[in-house]
């Protein structure tokens, strides 16, 4: 997988793109929240997809497991 790559949008900080060959990986980068959906995240979201390049072919969502919160108990 390639360092971070440069969207041709700016994207918020709580998100970062990586790129392996025609696949962009989407990674949450908000830990100190557990990763939890805010409007930020949700906007910078709609943004990503909204300007997906046309050489990706693909995309995949990541969340770091350790920073990850996964609903109510």
């Amino acid at each position: 997988m390639s360092d971070v790559f440069k969207w041709p949008v700016a994207l918020p900080e709580c998100l970062s793109v990586s790129m392996d060959d025609t696949i962009a990986v989407l990674t949450l980068n908000r830990p100190h929240k557990r990763n939890a959906l805010c409007d930020e995240l949700v906007l910078g979201m709609q943004v990503f997809f909204s300007s997906i390049p046309s050489n990706v072919q693909g995309w995949l969502f990541m969340v770091p497991a350790v920073t990850f919160a996964q609903g109510s108990t």
